[in-house]
């Protein structure tokens, strides 16, 4: 079990998402960008893209610690919006990826010239694995998977585990895998992996989120895609930690595409169980299932689009 540290305060920028609105109104939880700096309009506005990656900022006794999860698709639109956002990933602690998806890691050569070398790199193991495919309406996509030496030229260290990771701090915990236990939360399309030379299907085991407690609210749990099930994800978290209390969960949750998805209807039910404060479903979770999740959250619940901040 981990013992994690309770911690003040917890806000997430959306450096990368899905979605760019930028007339969406300010809550008491969510600060939205604008599409102007300096006092006028961008010339070239923040960048949406279907990717993720978000700047986590800890906040503890007057020190704040910063994570980055994912590094989207490319280095281009992340370096727009840093840029856009007076961001700057040298105050960078850990870089978390969630798993080895291009949508994920593609903006990773970037990313790792822009961190201080210092900076740790947290990962499963497979996230490394070569000839990761997937298959799309009978055409084979090959996922062009992160390499080691890409992190290790530059001198960052990696941290790779099968279990749950957290530094020495105990400000936040990576949950490493995370195991299938609902009976709804399944795969459902076809992927594939190569393991010590031989082809096998890719249940895409390196999935993992990143976990936080924050004093007197609970957990909170951001995740990636959620390829092992948001609610497998948010029950491993808690079993981990020993917390049930769940203040927040946002990112992806990779939910069926159909309007009328069982297994979203599932997961909004088996959630509501769990009473969060606030819900962000990002990403891939997919704009009909997000629909029903602000229809069902309310106000606990909203849209993420790039540059907006998340407080928790």
């Amino acid at each position: 079990m981990l013992n994690l540290e309770a911690v003040d305060k917890v806000e997430i920028t959306v450096i990368m998402d899905n979605y760019a609105d930028w007339i969406l109104l300010d809550t008491p939880y969510v600060k939205r960008a604008i599409g102007a700096k300096d006092g006028r309009e961008l010339k070239v506005p923040l960048m949406a893209e279907h990717s993720l990656c978000l700047l986590i900022r800890i906040y503890k006794d007057n020190v704040k610690y910063d994570i980055l999860l994912d590094t989207a698709e490319n280095g281009v639109s992340l370096k727009n919006n840093i840029d856009i956002l007076g961001l700057n990933l040298k105050t960078v602690k850990s870089l978390v990826i969630s798993h080895a998806h291009s949508d994920h890691t593609h903006g990773l050569s970037w990313v790792i010239s822009q961190l201080d070398e210092n900076a740790q790199v947290i990962a499963h193991p497979d996230v490394f694995l070569s000839g990761r495919t997937f298959v799309e309406n009978g055409v084979s996509i090959i996922n062009d998977c992160p390499e080691r030496k890409t992190i290790l030229s530059h001198g960052n260290s990696i941290i790779d585990s099968l279990n749950p990771y957290s530094p020495n701090n105990k400000l936040f915990a990576v949950t490493g895998e995370i195991p299938r236990t609902t009976d709804f939360e399944k795969l459902e399309y076809e992927s594939y992996l190569t393991r010590n030379g031989v082809k096998e299907f890719d249940n895409i085991l390196d999935d993992q989120a990143i976990v936080i407690n924050i004093k007197d609210k609970g957990l909170l749990i951001i995740s990636g895609c959620a390829h092992a099930g948001i609610i497998n994800t948010i029950k491993y978290a808690q079993a981990i930690t020993a917390i049930d209390k769940i203040h927040g969960v946002i990112g992806g949750f990779h939910l069926p595409p159909n309007i009328d998805s069982k297994v979203t209807k599932k997961t909004i039910e088996a959630l509501k169980q769990m009473n969060p404060n606030i819900v962000v479903p990002m990403h891939c979770t997919g704009i009909y299932a997000i629909s029903q999740f602000i229809n069902e959250f309310k106000d606990k619940c909203n849209l993420s689009c790039v540059g907006s901040t998340f407080i928790f």
